[in-house]
């Protein structure tokens, strides 16, 4: 088995001859016992993709197509270029069937019935690649109805008014035909074919749980918890959807998600309405239960990673891919490093867009956004390889809202629900002390994530110090136990380690990570980071105190500090520790301006620095635990 994928754009009937040419005078063609064509096509006019399908049969007659329409970029539609990706796989075998079935007309459950009977006609089926016609129908349902005991993998065809209104026309098609209305399956099967397929998200729930109570229809979701469903983006996020049109820029780092199984499935909603509906390309039950999502760069990396090292060792030698747009927009300028690490692997892997994506592992799944589906197809013995690393004020009409100002409203907003938890359980207090233990840790357990998510936020906009907050938090901690704090104090002074630099989300990464000497413009914005911070977590009313290592952490003992100029005592004992445990690890970490320094330069310059920049009595502290530490191994906590 081989793969070899192009890559048209700008199409021209002249530039489709010389890739047909060349595929006909290809060995694999010759010799392959059946080869799929799989075809994505960013031209919605039939005509177009007729010619080049006829075309296609025409030179390549053994070849047989499965295509749809989808997006190779993020752009207006008017604008869209005539892109074709072309993606062949040559099979050493009979490794295929397709099945075609009709949606006008009929039931999902016909249509899961039809699928079924096409499904176990065959032995030895290993996955299914589904192309689905872009109609209003419940693909779970289908699935679910369907029974397969193998991966199902695809997408819905994107329809030609994607970025206007959500509706529209969306095609599959063959070597024969166009298609409206029309379940297009590849049954890959056979004794000797294997397939690996991973479902890569990315995303981590936060906040409490709500639930869909009102539906107007399948796909326009009316009320969350008895409010207007919009109202949980103006909540959590702060968008004023009463006056702001919908842009997925705003929300893409929050995917709504729901629970199917072992899985979590993302909702993207693509409109709203002026009676705060949300509007969906994927049906939406009443009843059902979600939470919004926040997501890092850093953790999608980490399953992508952990997920080509497995494929690596499945040694495929062919891969396809089914990647959500929303998850492009999110990583921005890195988008292409999750696909390059596939196609590391196997150099023509494609991936295509779809209007939503497909992945059901047998017993739940369905569609969804946000999402990376992998298959990777190897012919021949069921050998494997050994695996190896791959890599490492403004205007709010329709207008971007900075992630800082959406983290704070969403901090308000958890801040709230921590608010309604204390008053229950003062209403719970006198009877139920069992129940007010519950309650007592389930709020700890909000803050603490609250605070974690925050400083996963803080972390990845410096990638020198990743780790920062969490070291300066442990050492802050242990100067705390030491110096004789309670452990609730111990406690509370590790959530203000770990958000000490929270105002640095408002610094732009550029000057973070710079590597030279910075301006007196770029050092004023990394000074104002103190006041930033304090603004922020300001909106965390239960939790007064974290306000004060993020504002008061860079003051010296002597009142040369920023941004108060505070002396001595007047600073609050929290922030000393903080500032001690925070020059600890800035003078033992890489940064971006110099490498780390040497355990005994770091002592000279805290015992330097006693009664200057740090409180005696903390620096005496710290020096006692460099003194314990022999190998310098405290700063790889």
């Amino acid at each position: 088995m081989m793969q070899k994928s192009y890559r048209l754009t700008d199409y021209s009937p002249q530039k489709l001859d010389v890739i047909l040419e060349e595929v006909a005078a290809m060995e694999a063609y010759r010799k392959s016992s059946q080869i799929l064509l799989v075809m994505m096509e960013q031209n919605w006019s039939q005509d177009m993709i007729g010619e080049k399908t006829a075309k296609i049969r025409e030179v390549l007659p053994k070849v047989e197509i499965v295509g749809v329409t989808h997006l190779d970029a993020i752009t207006n539609p008017s604008t869209i270029p005539n892109n074709t990706v072309l993606s062949f796989l040559f099979f050493d075998t009979v490794s295929f069937s397709i099945s075609r079935i009709s949606l006008s007309d009929q039931s999902e459950d016909m249509v899961g019935a039809k699928l079924y009977k096409d499904i176990h006609s065959i032995s030895n089926v290993k996955c299914l690649f589904t192309l689905f016609a872009c109609v209003h129908r419940d693909i779970a349902g289908i699935l679910q109805t369907a029974k397969p005991d193998c991966p199902v993998f695809g997408a819905t065809a994107v329809i030609d008014n994607f970025f206007v209104d959500g509706v529209g026309k969306g095609f599959v098609f063959d070597q024969n035909k166009i298609y409206e209305e029309t379940l297009l399956t590849v049954i890959f099967h056979g004794r000797h074919l294997h397939v690996k397929a991973s479902y890569n998200f990315g995303w981590t729930q936060v906040g409490k749980t709500l639930a869909i109570t009102k539906l107007k229809d399948p796909y326009t979701v009316a009320e969350i918890d008895n409010r207007p469903a919009a109202d949980l983006y103006g909540k959590y996020l702060g968008i004023p959807w009463r006056i702001n049109t919908l842009s997925v820029l705003n929300i893409c780092e929050f995917p709504i998600v729901v629970e199917s199984g072992d899985l979590r499935l993302a909702r993207i909603p693509y409109a709203w309405t002026q009676e705060g509906d949300l509007k969906f390309a994927i049906t939406m039950h009443e009843g059902e239960q979600l939470r919004l999502s926040y997501g890092l760069p850093q953790q999608i990396f980490t399953e992508i990673n952990k997920d080509t090292e497995e494929l690596r060792t499945f040694a495929p030698q062919a891969i396809l891919m089914v990647i959500c747009l929303n998850r492009m927009l999110f990583l921005r300028d890195q988008e292409k490093l999750e696909t390059q690490a596939y196609k590391n692997i196997i150099p023509d892997a494609v991936y295509l867009h779809g209007n939503s994506e497909i992945y059901y592992d047998g017993q739940a799944g369905g569609e969804m956004h946000s999402a990376l589906v992998t298959v990777g197809f190897r012919e021949g013995s069921n050998v494997s390889t050994t695996a190896s690393t791959i890599y490492q004020d403004m205007n709010p009409v329709n207008a971007f809202i900075p992630l800082e100002l959406r983290l704070m409203s969403f901090l308000r907003a958890v801040t709230h629900d921590l608010e309604e938890t204390t008053d229950e359980l003062i209403d719970l207090k006198n009877n139920l002390e069992d129940e007010v233990e519950r309650k007592t840790r389930e709020k700890e357990g909000l803050e603490l994530h609250v605070v974690q998510t925050l400083a996963e936020a803080i972390d990845a906009k410096d990638s020198y110090t990743n780790g920062h907050s969490g070291r300066v938090a442990f050492y802050s901690r242990e100067i705390a136990r030491r110096a004789g704090y309670s452990v609730k104090e111990q406690n509370e002074i590790y959530m203000m380690g770990l958000l000490h630099d929270v105002g640095k989300i408002g610094v732009p990464d550029a000057v973070i990570n710079k590597p030279g000497k910075l301006t007196n413009e770029e050092f004023d914005m990394i000074k104002n980071h103190p006041v930033m911070g304090a603004r922020i977590l300001k909106a965390i009313r239960e939790m007064p105190k974290l306000i004060t290592g993020a504002r008061w952490h860079h003051e010296r003992y002597d009142g040369k500090g920023y941004p108060d100029g505070l002396k001595g005592t007047d600073i609050p004992e929290e922030a000393r520790i903080i500032g001690v445990a925070d020059a600890y690890d800035a003078m033992t970490s890489n940064r971006s301006y110099r490498g780390s320094m040497t355990q005994e330069k770091v002592r000279e310059q805290i015992e330097s620095g006693k009664g200057t920049q740090f409180d005696p009595k903390f620096a005496d502290i710290m020096l006692e635990m460099i003194d314990e530490d022999p190998f310098y191994q405290m700063r790889e906590s």
